[in-house]
């Protein structure tokens, strides 16, 4: 029976954690919720206390555990070298053959759906290593993305993608049967640092509209616009309010 440790937040961990529970060849042994004080909040912490899951405080306990698989799942945090070295670390990222690295990969998706004429988005689990979502890409899946689609909406059905993709393919990670998928060549990086919020200086209104859907999710900060010299922020495709 493999020994595995969870890192992890949003439903998405939940839902993988109660996958590994079905499998008799994996147990789980921690679960390490990355702590966060912001616009959501995460159910992981919860749900581990209310079903006697250990919950691991700080990464550097895990140099001490013994582990067969680490499973990173919406982990934003960097995961050091001497972790990731001690057992096969696979992370889950939102995003095709890892065409979009970094952070808010829906978000991005949508905003260059049109640019780019790539109406498609997913997931992948792929090896951590030393370099950002670069690691060897072992699964992966895409859906469409709809011209309705907004940030959450597309989350929403990637987050889903993500539990067939690993439900799929539980007992090839299971016994280490890995076959390595050739990534997007033309991949695209983004941070934080890359959004912007402020659309006042967009004049094509699919454009306009495009960065609007992009940028909604339930929680976050919304668009807006600056006219005059006042700033309307927009709360869906259709409203704005002062």
């Amino acid at each position: 029976m493999k020994k595995v440790v969870i890192l992890g937040s949003r439903q998405l961990c939940i839902e993988i954690i109660e996958i590994i529970e079905l499998n008799k060849d994996l147990i789980i042994i921690g679960v390490l919720p990355p702590p966060f004080t912001g616009w959501w909040e995460d159910p992981v912490r919860e749900f581990c206390k209310s079903n006697n899951y250990q919950i691991i405080k700080e990464i550097e306990e895990i140099e001490l555990l013994s582990i067969d698989l680490i499973l990173s799942i919406n982990y934003w945090k960097l995961i050091p070298k001497k972790i990731f070295n001690k057992c096969i670390t696979l992370n889950f990222h939102h995003s095709y053959k890892l065409k979009y690295r970094g952070r808010y990969s829906t978000t991005f998706a949508i905003i260059n759906a049109r640019k780019l004429d790539v109406w498609e988005h997913g997931t992948s689990i792929h090896r951590v290593n030393s370099s950002l979502d670069d690691g060897p890409l072992y699964f992966t899946d895409k859906l469409k993305i709809l011209e309705t689609d907004t940030a959450y909406t597309l989350f929403q059905k990637t987050e889903k993608l993500a539990v067939d993709l690993f439900k799929n393919n539980i007992q090839s990670i299971v016994n280490e049967d890995y076959n390595e998928i050739k990534k997007d060549v033309n991949y695209l990086y983004f941070e934080k640092k890359h959004l912007i919020h402020d659309l006042s200086l967009i004049n094509d209104v699919l454009e306009l509209k495009d960065n609007i859907r992009a940028l909604t999710f339930p929680g976050a900060e919304e668009p807006y616009l600056i006219i005059g010299k006042t700033k309307f922020k927009i709360i869906d495709i259709d409203t704005i309010k002062s």
